[in-house]
């Protein structure tokens, strides 16, 4: 064999072993990426699986949260203008979530700067009604020698899947002369009941 043959099949060799190695390298990085993507991919399912859990449970809170029915005090009741006249206007707040299926007795007791005093019975709110918010309504019309509104609820009312009922028992008082409504509690609640009571009877 002469010097020629000898040096190509030398280059020949060292051409496939170059291949060889260059084909390895290759399949590795290739390899590489694969499981790279697919760990990326992974990562990404597991981010939206772990996002749409998040969402259905800030669903589920808010489906589950517990209406409470309120009247506040700043603007639960004020003095507006109608069609009718003035009156006085009640705005009723559903606070967290919304409410239905209202079983409500509602008394408003009138107290005039004589010192007489006279009961309205009324309807607060249609019992099918749904308060998703706030809802308003007038409660009587308005008379400047009417210098405090009592206003007494009780009674049952549910979240609008009617899946649980709720029960309010809550006597406010609006003042004309500070526009503010308060809640009474105790001896004061107790006190005012009684002439509800009275007057209820005749």
């Amino acid at each position: 064999m002469n010097k020629e043959m000898s040096t190509g099949i030398i280059l020949i060799c060292i051409g496939v072993i170059l291949m060889a190695l260059f084909g390895a390298l290759g399949n590795y990085y290739i390899q590489k990426g694969r499981s790279k993507s697919a760990v990326e991919n992974q990562k990404i399912i597991l981010e939206k699986i772990s996002d749409s859990k998040k969402e259905i449970l800030k669903s589920s809170a808010s489906i589950h949260k517990e209406p409470t029915l309120s009247i506040n005090s700043k603007n639960g009741i004020e003095i507006k203008d109608t069609t009718s006249g003035p009156y006085f206007w009640l705005c009723l707040e559903s606070l967290n979530a919304g409410s239905t299926n209202f079983e409500l007795d509602c008394f408003i007791l009138a107290e005039y700067k004589n010192g007489s005093t006279k009961l309205h019975p009324t309807e607060l709110i249609p019992k099918n009604s749904e308060i998703l918010t706030k809802a308003y309504r007038g409660l009587i019309p308005f008379d400047e020698n009417i210098i405090s509104l009592y206003l007494y609820i009780n009674g049952t009312y549910s979240n609008l899947s009617q899946s649980a009922n709720y029960k309010i028992d809550k006597l406010y008082n609006y003042r004309h002369e500070e526009g503010i409504t308060y809640q009474r509690v105790g001896t004061d609640q107790e006190k005012v009941l009684g002439v509800i009571e009275n007057l209820s009877k005749k």
